[in-house]
């Protein structure tokens, strides 16, 4: 199965509308830079609105940056969606695991944003937790279907891949140490990485 892209660079921000505008440009703020010291003022000026725009749109900068990573999360859970048709709950959730990998390393940022607010603060009634943790439930769920006297191992399985997955891009710089290259840019690592995962 080819992999889905994890591309936001490539969308032409002076073709959307302006609220999707300000989203994108949140979200490539916080990939980039992640969420401390994002100011309204910076996020109004890289999309070249004022800040009046964003206080209509969203109301509060909290708002806008929650609804930004509701929308990657949309974009990652779409994308996700294909893989869950393959009939093997193994072969799927090794799709989804290099698909999620490889969206970690591109955006750590955005991914330490998500991850903010249980890690600091054993918070996961966010918008953003509560929206992942759905999406887990209903991956398991439906891998549980498939096969049902598996259920356990499917559970644990997830689990397992969620700290594989998420890690790297919280800890990019100890990966990179302990395999001697760059994690985040060596795809020939992560494959192996993934692969050696599910023997």
């Amino acid at each position: 199965m080819e992999m889905k892209s994890h591309s936001m660079t490539a969308i032409e921000l002076d073709k959307l509308p302006t609220r999707q505008k300000i989203i994108q440009v949140t979200l490539n703020l916080i990939a980039d830079e992640g969420i401390h010291g994002l100011t309204t003022r910076t996020i109004a000026a890289a999309a070249g609105v004022n800040i009046a725009a964003v206080n209509y749109y969203f109301g509060s900068k909290d708002k806008l940056i929650e609804e930004s990573l509701q929308s990657a999360l949309d974009h990652m859970f779409s994308d996700s969606f294909d893989f869950l048709q393959n009939l093997d709950w193994k072969a799927a959730l090794q799709n989804i695991m290099l698909y999620f990998l490889e969206g970690s390393l591109r955006y750590p940022g955005i991914i330490k944003a998500i991850l903010h607010e249980p890690i600091n603060n054993n918070n996961y009634n966010t918008p953003a937790m509560q929206q992942f943790s759905r999406f887990i439930c209903d991956t398991i769920s439906k891998f549980e279907q498939s096969d049902e006297k598996q259920s356990d191992s499917i559970r644990i399985t997830v689990l397992q891949m969620l700290g594989a997955t998420f890690l790297p891009a919280l800890l990019p710089d100890f990966y990179k140490e302990i395999l001697g290259s760059s994690f985040r840019t060596d795809v020939d690592a992560q494959q192996k990485y993934i692969d050696s995962f599910f023997k």
